[in-house]
Order: structure tokens, then C-alpha cells, then sequence
């Protein structure tokens, strides 16, 4: 009885010293909880707003990058970026946004893809998953609009990131 005593408390303290820490990171006024063990960062600089983290040494791969498109004017929207993406996983649309993007981001990040949509925290989460790749975006009722995309992390992954936003 005290070996396997002793086992299981070998065990349970094996498993506490080898549990990867997270990382609280701030972005654009929003807190996400990270995986630790992150081998770099940056930011690409300009006004593409964008954070690159990746996990490994190797290049371009296992990333997660975040981009704060709240006032992007890299696209005609027709509208408000956030109103615009929630147009895309959405059967009802502004009628301002512009339909021919609207059409062409669906077939990106809509068809023949694994979709979800959820709230946390006053914020909506629009997911895409295709392949090894997943994009979420953030729309919040200010009009912010941050979209995360990685090649490595899941579903059940992002929504612990999102959980202290």
C-alpha cells in the first residue's frame, strides 16, 4: 500500500514539473493566455499590426499570429471590418458591405470548412479550421476586429488562449 502510495505521488509530481507554463500576452487591449515555451516573437512592422509568435526553430511553422484588423483598409469591405467578417459566418449581412468579397472570403474561410461560432467575455469568436490551419476572429461591439490564425494549435487550445480576454 505505501509503494503505490508513493508511486502515485511520484507520478502526480512528475506530471506538476513537466506542465508547460502559460504566458499572458496583451494584445491590442485583449489578454490571451498563451502555451509556454514560446522560441521567438515579433512584430512585422508598418501598419499591418501584425504579432507573430512561433513555438521551434523552424521557420514559418508552428506560429500563432495575431492581427488587430479593427481599421484595416487593405480590402473594400463596403463597411465596418468587424461588420464585415460577421457578415461572412453569417447568413444575415449589412446591406452596405460589399457582396463580391464577401462571396470570396466565404469560399476562404466558410466552405468546406470546419466552422464555429461562440461568445466569450462580450466578445464573438468566428472560427475556421482547414487542414492543419485555423483562424479566429474577434469581434467585439466597439467595432475591434483581431483575427488569430495558427498551423498547430486546436479548437479546444484556442478557446483556453481566449478564456481571459
Amino acid at each position: 500500500m505505501l509503494r503505490l502510495v508513493t508511486l502515485l505521488f511520484v507520478f502526480f509530481l512528475s506530471l506538476s514539473a513537466c506542465a508547460q507554463p502559460r504566458i499572458k500576452l496583451v494584445y491590442s487591449d485583449l489578454t490571451f493566455s498563451l502555451p509556454g515555451n514560446i522560441s521567438a516573437m515579433g512584430d512585422a512592422g508598418g501598419e499591418q499590426n501584425i504579432l507573430i509568435v512561433r513555438y521551434g526553430d523552424v521557420k514559418g511553422q508552428n506560429f500563432i499570429a495575431f492581427s488587430d484588423m479593427t481599421n484595416d483598409s487593405s480590402l473594400d469591405y463596403g463597411c465596418p471590418a468587424a461588420v464585415f467578417f460577421r457578415g461572412v459566418f453569417s447568413d444575415s449581412v449589412d446591406e452596405a458591405c460589399n457582396k463580391e468579397s464577401l462571396d470570396i472570403m466565404r469560399q476562404v474561410f466558410v466552405e468546406g470548412k470546419d466552422v464555429a461560432n461562440w461568445s466569450t467575455k462580450g466578445y464573438e469568436i468566428k472560427y475556421s479550421k482547414d487542414h492543419n490551419k485555423i483562424f479566429a476572429f474577434i469581434i467585439g461591439g466597439s467595432g475591434k476586429l483581431v483575427k488569430i490564425d495558427s498551423d498547430f494549435i486546436s479548437k479546444d487550445s484556442l478557446k483556453r488562449m481566449l478564456g481571459n480576454m
